[in-house]
């Protein structure tokens, strides 16, 4: 999915996603992401599908990469 944002199209990829780039699971990603800011459409309180956005995936993906010395 990708969304028109201020600084123009971001793309959006949901929990499942995210989880299939990174080879680990679903849980794995909700602890990645805790403390970042990301889109739920679902109501307060209920389910609802989150996506993130690819600027919090590439920040994830920083954090994460290893340097080989």
């Amino acid at each position: 999915m990708v969304v028109d944002t201020q600084n123009g199209f971001e793309p959006l990829y949901r929990i499942a996603e995210v989880a299939k780039m990174l080879h680990i699971s679903r849980a794995s990603v909700y602890n990645l992401l805790r403390g970042e800011r990301i889109v739920d459409l679902g109501g307060k309180g209920r389910k609802g599908v989150k996506l993130v956005p690819a600027s919090v995936l590439h920040e994830i993906l920083e954090r994460k990469t290893k340097t080989f010395r």
